[in-house]
Order: C-alpha cells, then sequence, then structure tokens
C-alpha cells in the first residue's frame, strides 16, 4: 500500500512539472518562470490554483490547475478580446476540471478591462459589475514580466469590496480581493 501511494505521488509530481513546462510558451503574459499561485478564501475553505496566462488570438487564457485529493483539476478560463478592451463585468465562475470556459464579451477574469483601467487612471474611478469602484491610494507592488508594478487599490461605493490592481493598461491584473460580498476574496502568491 506505501508502495502504491509514493507511485501515485511521483506520478502526480511529474504530471505538474509536465504541465507547468507545458503552460511556458512564447505566447505567455507572465514572463517569469512562476507560475502565480492564486490563493482563493471562500467562506472558510482556502483554494490555491496556480495560473498562467496566456495569449491566444487576442483573448487571453487563464490556464489553472489545482490538485485536490491527489487529482490534478486542470481547465482554462478565457476572457474574449472585446473583454479584456470594454468588458463590464468580472466573472466569478467556478472552473470545472477539463473544461474551457469562453467568458461573454463584457466579462473578464482575474483583471479589469483595458477601458474601466483608462477611466480608472483619468477619472479616478471605473464601474464594474454595475458598481463604482474608487481609486484610494497606491500600495506595495506586484512583479510580472520582469517589471514592478504599482498596486493601484481602489474601494467599491456600495460595499466596500476591495480591490489591489496592477498599474498595467495592457494587463490591469486584480492581484488581491478583499471584503467581497460574494465571500470570495483571492491573493495572488509568486
Amino acid at each position: 500500500m506505501k508502495q502504491r501511494n509514493k507511485i501515485i505521488g511521483m506520478m502526480l509530481l511529474a504530471i505538474c512539472f509536465f504541465l507547468q513546462v507545458a503552460a511556458q510558451t512564447n505566447n505567455q503574459i507572465i514572463e517569469k518562470n512562476d507560475t502565480l499561485q492564486y490563493v482563493f478564501k471562500l467562506h472558510g475553505q482556502t483554494r490555491r490554483y496556480n495560473v498562467v496566462i496566456e495569449q491566444k488570438e487576442g483573448a487571453m487564457c487563464w490556464q489553472w490547475s489545482i490538485v485536490r485529493n491527489l487529482n490534478l483539476h486542470t481547465g482554462c478560463i478565457v476572457t474574449s478580446p472585446q473583454g479584456l478592451s470594454n468588458g463590464t463585468m468580472l466573472s466569478f465562475s467556478q472552473p470545472n476540471d477539463g473544461e474551457q470556459l469562453t467568458l461573454k464579451e463584457n466579462e473578464t477574469f482575474g483583471c479589469i478591462s483595458q477601458a474601466a483601467f483608462q477611466s480608472l487612471m483619468t477619472e479616478k474611478s471605473f464601474i464594474y459589475n454595475h458598481t463604482t469602484y474608487r481609486l484610494q491610494k497606491v500600495e506595495g507592488s506586484f512583479e510580472f514580466g520582469g517589471t514592478h508594478y504599482p498596486l493601484l487599490k481602489v474601494v467599491a461605493d456600495i460595499d466596500g469590496t476591495e480591490l489591489w490592481i496592477a498599474k498595467n493598461s495592457t494587463l490591469p491584473l486584480i492581484c488581491k480581493v478583499s471584503k467581497s460580498p460574494l465571500g470570495i476574496d483571492w491573493t495572488i502568491n509568486l
């Protein structure tokens, strides 16, 4: 029994290594060799997803993986070029093993749209999910693609949700969510 568990464990490690190597392509947006680790907190539970963001035909593909109960689960969430450019809704869709989920053209995942980011920079606010978010301050930084980006802390008018967004007009990555009324908070660890 111990020998079998050892073999299964070694196979899982080999699969995880293979997936990380396979995900490192020339289309990768996060250019560091590190995979982003999203730590989700949901109603007292913690889940850690490894994510590599790739650009495919103008769309952003969030390749995710998680090991649960000694099983590797993988999938992809796709933000369309229209969503990345002009999206107004943040998707909190739960990923399903083995599936590619393509979001609606007004939705983004893990980032705000470039238009919302432009509004944040010029107006000091933006509207997402029918909620106004206002810039509070620059707080900390996040490194990806070999560059350090300041984090812009914004707070929702209606419910106090806090977002920390990387100051990057190409990919305004949401690096942290706190006080979400859905009970879904996350942080990205490198």
